[in-house]
C-alpha cells in the first residue's frame, strides 16, 4: 500500500533567513513528484523535512494521517538517495545493499535473498562482489537506489540523484527509474533543478522559488499554463518582449503589432517560446536574420527589428527548405505566447496578429 504525504504550513528559517515559507503540499499515494527550482529555492530543505533530517519551525508532515515529525528519520520508513551515492567504499556492492537490513538485525538468509532480488531489479546481478570503485557512476547510483529500497520504505526520497553523471547516463537512468517506479509504485519525491529531468520523470512537478511553491501541476499543465513570469522563464527558453496593450492589441515598444489579447490595457510583457515564431522570406520584410546556428535537428535563428531581438527555433530541414540565411529580410509571425500585465495579473493568451479582423488594423504600424 503506497503512502500519502500531507504537508501543511511548513516553515523554516536559518540564521534569520526564511528557507521555507508556509509550504502546503499533498502527494497522493504512489505518485512520483518532482521538486523543481533554482539553487536556494527551498526544495532540498523540504525534502530533508520529509526525511526527518531537519525539523521545521512550524507546520506538520503526515504519512497516511500520522504526524511523523515526532519520529526520528530511522523510524519514518523513508529510503534516501543522494547525488554522490554515499556508498561504503570498503564494502562490496552486495554488502552495501544489505547494510540497512543488517543494521535492523535481519536474518542473514533474508538479507542474502533480498540483496539478490534487488541486484536483479537494478540489473546488476553479476556485480554483487565488486566494490564501488570498480563501478561506473551510473552503476553506483543504481546500487544506492537498491540500498534505499532494501528496507522496503514507505516513501522514496531522491536528492539530485543524477546530478553527478554525464548527459547520456542521466538520460538512460531517468528512463530506467521511470520504468522501475511503474513496477514498484512507491510514493517518490525527488529534487532537481533540471526542467527536462522533472518533465520526463514526474507525474507532477512542484515549482519552488524563495521558499514558496509557485505552481504545481502535471508537466503539460505547467508548460502550457504557467502561473506567472517566474514559472514561464524557468520552464524553458523564452523571449521577453516589453509591450503595451491598447483595445486588445499588443504592441511592441516601437509600435508594431505583436498580436492580440483579452487582458486589460496598459503595459506588460509578452513571453514567447522560440518555437512559437514562424518565419517566411520576404524582400520587403521588416525583420532581419542576424545569425543562424545549426544545433542538431534544429536551427537557432536570431531576428531583429527596430531594436527588438528575438530567437526562433525551426526544424533544420524547414530552415533549409525556406532558404534562410544571415542578413536576409523576412516576415515574422508570433503564433502563440502569453501576456503578463503585472505580478497580480494571471497570464493571458496571445493570439496571432493574423487572426485580427482587418478593421482593427487600421492606423497600426504594420502587422509583423
Amino acid at each position: 500500500m503506497s503512502t500519502r504525504i500531507e504537508i501543511a504550513g511548513l516553515s523554516k528559517a536559518l540564521t534569520g533567513q526564511v528557507v521555507l515559507d508556509g509550504i502546503d503540499l499533498t502527494i497522493p499515494p504512489g505518485e512520483l513528484t518532482a521538486l523543481l527550482g533554482p539553487s536556494g529555492s527551498g526544495k532540498t530543505t523540504l525534502l530533508r523535512m520529509i526525511a526527518g533530517l531537519d525539523r521545521p519551525d512550524r507546520g506538520t508532515v503526515l504519512f497516511d494521517g500520522e504526524d511523523v515529525l515526532t519520529r526520528p528519520a530511522r523510524e519514518r520508513g523513508v529510503g534516501l538517495v543522494f547525488q554522490h551515492y554515499a556508498l561504503f567504499r570498503h564494502m562490496t556492492v552486495a554488502r552495501n545493499i544489505g547494510f540497512g537490513l543488517a543494521v535492523r538485525k535481519a536474518p542473514r538468509a533474508r538479507i542474502a535473498e533480498k540483496v539478490q532480488a534487488l541486484l536483479r531489479l537494478v540489473q546488476l546481478e553479476f556485480l554483487g562482489g565488486r566494490y564501488p570503485a570498480q563501478l561506473s557512476g551510473g552503476q553506483r547510483q543504481r546500487v544506492a537506489l537498491a540500498r534505499a529500497l532494501a528496507i522496503e520504505p514507505r516513501v522514496l526520497l531522491l536528492d539530485e540523484p543524477f546530478g553527478a553523471l554525464d548527459a547520456v547516463v542521466r538520460r538512460d537512468l531517468r528512463r530506467w527509474l521511470r520504468r522501475l517506479h511503474r513496477e514498484m509504485h512507491i510514493t517518490t519525491v525527488f529534487v532537481t533543478h533540471d526542467q527536462e529531468e522533472a518533465f520526463e520523470l514526474a507525474d507532477r512537478v512542484v515549482v519552488m522559488n524563495g521558499g514558496r511553491i509557485r505552481q504545481s501541476g502535471t508537466p503539460m499543465q505547467l508548460y502550457r499554463e504557467p502561473a506567472d513570469s517566474f514559472v514561464y522563464r524557468f520552464l524553458g527558453e523564452t523571449n521577453e518582449i516589453p509591450c503595451r496593450i491598447e483595445n486588445g492589441l499588443v504592441l511592441a515598444e516601437a509600435g508594431f503589432l505583436l498580436g492580440r489579447t483579452e487582458t486589460r490595457a496598459g503595459g506588460g510583457t509578452v513571453y514567447v517560446r522560440p518555437h512559437q515564431i514562424a518565419i517566411r522570406p520576404d524582400e520587403a520584410g521588416a525583420w532581419r536574420i542576424t545569425e543562424m546556428v545549426a544545433s542538431g535537428p534544429a536551427s537557432r535563428i536570431g531576428l531583429a527589428r527596430e531594436g527588438l531581438i528575438l530567437e526562433a527555433i525551426l526544424p533544420a530541414e524547414q530552415a533549409l527548405a525556406l532558404g534562410l540565411g544571415a542578413e536576409m529580410a523576412v516576415e515574422v509571425e508570433i503564433t502563440a505566447g502569453v501576456v503578463i500585465a503585472d505580478a497580480a495579473t494571471a497570464p493571458a493568451p496571445l493570439a496571432p496578429a493574423a487572426r485580427l479582423a482587418r478593421p482593427h488594423l487600421a492606423g497600426q504600424e504594420g502587422t509583423g
